[in-house]
């Protein structure tokens, strides 16, 4: 039997250089990065991002203070806006016509800004004022008064001077100032004023002209009433506090004409219906004493309210009961003179 032939010798492959090659990039790739490069990596980036937000808070500094600069200017332009348009609405044409009058009347009498500056300072606080004697107002045809006006924002008011015919000639006057002008500069006034039988004369018509001009000066947005007295006490219709609006004026001047002096003294019904109508501040005027337990019955009805504030006056002559029913109810007493 034969033997089988031997096999052909194995043929070995080439080694493969190519794969050495490429093993040796990928060993080459997989060595690890070094530290010390990381970490400078790390800084460069940390530093750029610090100058980063360093450029951006500075640039944001910048432009909020342009922006407050921008406000400001701008606020600042508003309220000298709204400022002049406040001084430019609040005089009419009857104060510029009053204020030429005024000059006028300056030039030719030197004691005119003297009374002017009198009468546009109303006088406050609790004492006795206007005890020594006052010559009368100046005579004239045209009268001054004095005229606060509230705007809508209750934020500010405004005072002006504009006409008013009221019997320049005769008016009482406590140390040259309408003493009725006490009360006005509140929301809600009540006027209790003696008509007795002692008021007859040029002393009752001044006081109407005072009460009338007083009542002018008023607001629209006031309130008041008057309350005559002798024997008892007369209500002005409608027996409460009305707007001081033109109905609510010319209500009060017809009803002011009508009065006449009679009878006695009696001013403590008056004053407590005054009281019960809870205004803002009453004023009364008499020109005789009366009882003092008439003036610790009105204090004692004050208490039971809001003590509203009594401002007295007494005509002619200083009356020490009405001095004591303003001490006693946080008002203040003036004396008055009427012209003879």
């Amino acid at each position: 039997m034969k033997e089988p032939p031997p096999l052909p010798p194995r043929r070995q492959r080439p080694p493969d250089h190519r794969c050495e090659v490429q093993h040796g990039e990928t060993e080459h790739h997989e060595d690890p990065i070094h530290p010390a490069v990381l970490l400078s990596a790390l800084l460069a980036i940390v530093i750029i991002a610090l100058i980063i937000g360093w450029l951006l808070m500075t640039l944001a500094k910048n432009v909020s203070s342009m922006g407050e600069n921008s406000s400001q200017r701008t606020s600042g332009s508003s309220s000298v806006t709204s400022e002049t348009v406040v001084l430019g609405t609040g005089q009419d044409q009857d104060a510029i016509d009053s204020n030429d009058a005024d000059s006028s009347e300056e030039a030719d009498s030197p004691e005119a800004p003297e009374d002017a500056s009198n009468a546009s300072q109303p006088q406050t606080g609790t004492g006795v004022e206007g005890e020594q004697e006052v010559d009368s107002p100046p005579s004239g045809n045209q009268d001054t008064e004095i005229i606060s006006e509230d705007d809508d924002e209750h934020v500010a008011a405004s005072s002006r001077v504009r006409p008013f015919n009221a019997g320049a000639s005769k008016r009482i006057s406590a140390n040259g100032t309408n003493p009725f002008l006490i009360g006005t500069e509140v929301d809600s006034t009540v006027f209790v004023i003696d008509k007795s039988s002692s008021m007859d004369g040029t002393a009752f018509e001044s006081v109407q002209n005072s009460l009338l001009q007083a009542i002018h000066s008023l607001n629209s947005s006031q309130r008041f009433c008057v309350i005559f007295f002798d024997d008892r006490p007369h209500v002005m219709p409608p027996d409460h506090k009305v707007r001081a609006d033109e109905a609510g004026k010319a209500g009060a001047i017809d009803f002011i004409k009508q009065m006449a002096p009679s009878g006695g003294t009696n001013p403590y019904t008056a004053t407590r219906m005054a009281l019960d109508m809870n205004p803002d501040a009453v004023v009364v005027l008499s020109d005789g004493a009366f009882d003092l337990t008439e003036v610790g019955r009105i204090t004692q009805e004050n208490q039971v309210n809001k003590k509203t504030p009594i401002h007295c006056i007494g005509l002619q002559a200083h009356i020490r009961t009405l001095q004591k029913l303003a001490e006693d109810n946080s008002g203040t007493y003036r004396t008055a003179l009427a012209p003879r």
